[in-house]
């Protein structure tokens, strides 16, 4: 019985740890290489040969990227520059 219980404490423990946010600087090099020649991709803005910055909430670094790969594949040519902590104000 135990066997059964803790591994469910534990995910609702871990599932109540506070989560931090982070800023995520994406863009697509599938649309910026047709923006630089002069043509557009046919599903994406044109926009998207820039930088993005999209927000997300996670555990870490590592997590945070694994959440917004889910969303913004790199086999679709998304590309995530960088991934950065927003700190609290105190």
């Amino acid at each position: 019985m135990c066997h059964v219980w803790l591994p469910v404490f534990g995910e609702a423990v871990r599932s109540m740890e506070k989560l931090k946010r982070y800023e995520v600087i994406i863009y697509n090099k599938i649309v910026r290489a047709m923006v630089e020649s002069h043509t557009s991709h046919r599903h994406l803005k044109d926009e998207w040969a820039d930088n993005h910055y999209q927000e997300v909430s996670a555990r870490d670094k590592d997590h945070a990227r694994r959440k917004l790969e889910s969303k913004f594949p790199a086999d679709k040519g998304f590309v995530i520059v960088d991934v950065i902590e927003i700190l609290e104000a105190e």
